[in-house]
């Protein structure tokens, strides 16, 4: 499978045919032109992930061939070869739309190190489309799946805030859906049509993600054989998204701290102070208020990105959720597989019994594994993982060793209560597909009473969508997902 497409335009055949048994050896789909004419011709015909272009050439010169393919596809990566290297002409490539240029002679390494960041990008930009196009016609509410009041706060932060500058923490455990609240924001601010460029703290060494950061010159430490654009400079107009910002060493932080105090960056092994336009979004699983008391983490850089925080809540305390969540899941398996998988409710049962540490991650691994190890259209309790299935975490209350003995009794009465209320409510809402008056004739009670038990633990009964099917010949019982479930 090809890792790309690229164009090669130069007058040197020689230059030509190197570069083109370089990078078809890496695995690239190359195509090769000696002509700046039809060099021109192709660029504004076709499109492709790369073009490598050679900047003097008779007739027609690489900036012409530049301009007309940014114009023509804007999405594509532009690489100038020029032997005649002059600021004026980097940067005015630059200004035209070119990702980078090589000086010639150049090592292969260089070339196949440029054409690397360059596909990178390219990829990012893409998931950047690709989540505008997915997201376009879709509203805030319509982006997270679930009814809880927890979730509709988060949704209520992210419409109030979204068009604001101001930096933003997120904080929950980790599966909960930070990047997706992030993400979120940036779709609905004033940023949306520029990019939007996660990158996780946590998942580089110090030494890379300064890089990564702040872009590097060449020769700036050992292996730097060309610049390099940080993701602060990429970002520029756009969002920055700063996951698991409590593993960002100090050395970082103190750099980090500046950038955001002067918008500015510098990149390593460089002199010039180069000015950046980059909304700041930070995440974390982690304590950050205990970390800066530890000395981990530096007191005025969580207060430069604690100018606004959205706490995402676990799973576990959005039980209501997660039937939801699991006809959500099971709509994308049976779309990607072409199945109709459905869940029992003895399963739905155990899901919303277990304590979801890995949170809406771990739910959506549940229920593929499910629907994967299924003898039938029916996920059962023993196709769930051992930890759901063997385990389930929340106790019974019929169990005396699960009773709190230190609570007074008429406050553990109510509690049970409360938990019983809640519950069977949202029983009753899901086997009438949210109809208020259907439940209320069930539970046999007047519907402005069911109503102030509705008010009462702020259930959303429009958003529960769930169809209970019951075969009374073989007494199986299973939630169908409706339709109106499907995103």
């Amino acid at each position: 499978m090809s890792k790309g497409t690229i164009c090669i335009i130069d007058d040197e055949p020689d230059m030509v045919e190197t570069c083109s048994n370089i990078l078809t050896a890496q695995g690239y789909e190359v195509e090769t032109c000696s002509d700046g004419s039809e060099g021109l011709t192709i660029v504004s015909a076709k499109i492709f992930d790369i073009v490598l272009v050679d900047l003097m050439m008779p007739k027609v010169d690489g900036m012409q061939i530049l301009s007309a393919g940014k114009k023509a596809n804007p999405g594509s990566m532009f690489i100038i070869f020029t032997g005649y290297p002059t600021i004026e002409s980097a940067v005015g490539a630059m200004k035209i739309g070119a990702f980078d240029y090589l000086v010639k002679p150049f090592m292969s390494s260089q070339l196949i190190s440029v054409i690397d960041r360059a596909l990178s990008v390219r990829k990012l930009q893409e998931e950047n489309l690709s989540l505008k196009r997915k997201l376009s016609n879709t509203t805030i509410e319509h982006t997270f799946i679930g009814a809880s009041l927890s979730i509709r706060e988060v949704l209520n932060s992210i419409q109030k805030i979204a068009t604001f500058e101001s930096s933003i923490l997120i904080t929950g455990e980790s599966g909960t859906g930070k990047e997706l609240v992030a993400k979120t924001i940036h779709l609905n601010s004033k940023r949306k049509d520029n990019v939007f460029v996660p990158i996780n703290c946590s998942a580089l060494p110090e030494s890379l993600l300064e890089s990564e950061l702040f872009g590097h010159e060449k020769g700036a430490f050992s292996g730097a054989v060309n610049r390099n654009i940080g993701l602060f400079e990429f970002a520029d107009k756009g969002t920055l998204f700063l996951d698991e910002i409590g593993e960002l060493p100090l050395t970082l932080q103190a750099k980090l701290l500046r950038v955001l105090q002067e918008r500015e960056i510098r990149r390593v092994g460089g002199k010039e102070q180069i000015p950046i336009d980059v909304r700041i979004i930070a995440s974390t699983n982690r304590d950050l208020e205990q970390f800066v008391k530890d000395g981990k983490f530096r007191e005025d850089l969580y207060f430069r990105l604690n100018v606004i925080r959205i706490k995402v809540p676990p799973l576990r305390e959005r039980i209501e959720d997660i039937s939801v969540l699991v006809n959500h899941f099971l709509d994308s398996f049976n779309a990607t597989h072409k199945t109709s998988m459905q869940v029992s409710l003895e399963s739905m049962s155990l899901l919303k019994k277990y304590q979801w540490p890995g949170n809406v991650r771990e739910l959506e691994n549940a229920v593929h594994q499910g629907a994967s190890m299924a003898d039938s259209a029916v996920i059962e309790p023993s196709n769930l993982p051992d930890q759901i299935r063997n385990k389930p975490s929340q106790e019974s209350a019929s169990d005396p060793q699960s009773i709190d003995s230190e609570v007074p009794f008429n406050d553990a009465k109510s509690d049970a209560l409360e938990h019983f209320e809640k519950n069977y409510v949202l029983a009753l809402l899901q086997k009438s597909k949210g109809n208020v008056s259907a439940a209320a004739d069930m539970a046999g009670i007047h519907r402005s009473s069911f109503q102030r038990l509705i008010r009462k633990y702020h259930i959303q009964p429009a958003a529960i969508k769930d169809s209970v099917i019951v075969d009374e010949e073989k007494r199986d019982t299973w939630i169908k997902p409706s339709s109106e479930n499907k995103e």
